[in-house]
């Protein structure tokens, strides 16, 4: 897969991820109950596709607004226009390079999450008769993702890295907390059918968690994949 994705220049990335959650969520068991995944992957390369947009469309918004800026700056200071747009241009390249990055992963592997866990179903069967069966839901929103993975950022420079396993718990935590499941049985009926042999669910899921990209340095890569 990395060298799949190494050889298309990041091209199959979506088709990759698609196979790596397929994989792992089809072979995710709690007792007796077989988690099972559909998701089409035309909807990875949508996504993957509008991400690269949104980072074309950031890093040509920072441009501009540095561009902007300098001039703006020039004008009130009655100083050389061109030498300032000339000083805040490459800082604005580099600020929007970092912002767009960010935006770029919060939307990738937000919607990423999302698609995953909503293409996800539980279901417990006995004697060939479904006993229970839930439907996940992701809910993770883009923009409180991105204001989280800039809060990290920003503390992992200050704190000269300290701060990264905040920053890696801070992440897990919204992650658990957009996530749901629903079912018309009762989830302690779910539990009795299920089997006891659930030990090692929370590992389980919490690889399943991570599944949407890598935390990287400061929670958005896709790396991790």
């Amino acid at each position: 897969s990395v060298l799949l994705t190494v050889v298309t220049l990041g091209l199959a990335l979506p088709a990759v991820i698609w196979r790596w959650h397929t994989f792992i969520m089809n072979n995710l068991r709690f007792g007796n109950a077989q988690f099972k995944f559909k998701a089409d992957v035309g909807y990875y390369f949508a996504i993957y596709w509008i991400a690269m947009g949104v980072l074309m469309g950031a890093l040509l918004v920072s441009v501009l607004l540095a561009v902007l800026v300098g001039a703006l700056l020039g004008w009130v200071m009655s100083d050389g226009v061109g030498s300032l747009m000339t000083a805040f241009l490459p800082i604005g390249i580099v600020v929007g390079y970092v912002a767009a990055i960010v935006m770029m992963q919060a939307y990738m592997n937000g919607r990423f999450f999302n698609l995953m866990w909503n293409s996800t179903q539980l279901n417990v069967t006995h004697e060939g008769n479904t006993k229970f069966n839930g439907m996940f839901a992701g809910e993770m929103k883009v923009m409180p993702y991105a204001g989280k993975l800039f809060v990290n950022f920003g503390l992992i420079v200050v704190t000269l890295g300290l701060a990264t396993p905040w920053a890696m718990v801070n992440l897990f935590r919204y992650k658990t907390q957009s996530l749901s499941v629903s079912s018309a049985d009762s989830l302690e009926h779910f539990v009795q059918v299920a089997g006891t042999r659930t030990n090692a669910l929370g590992e389980e899921l919490s690889s399943a968690l991570d599944l949407s990209g890598g935390e990287g340095f400061f929670g958005g890569g896709v790396a991790g994949l």
